[in-house]
């Protein structure tokens, strides 16, 4: 069994990280994702730092086309 949760909306900030820190050959809504993905994990990480570094780690990313 999985937990999940919904990731907040995507702003300009999220694809420019997703820029950055993505393939340069990924489309836009792909960078969106990454840069959105990245924050999402770093806002979970300064909320409650040693708690939240173990539940970074054990994040994973699944892109299920609907």
């Amino acid at each position: 069994m999985y937990r999940s949760q919904p990731l907040p909306s995507p702003e300009r900030r999220a694809y420019h990280l997703g820029q950055e820190y993505g393939n340069p050959g990924l489309c836009n809504p792909a960078h969106f994702l990454v840069g959105n993905l990245i924050r999402h994990l770093r806002r979970l990480e300064k909320e409650d730092a040693p708690r939240q570094r173990r539940t970074v780690k054990s994040f994973m990313l699944d892109i299920t086309p609907m």
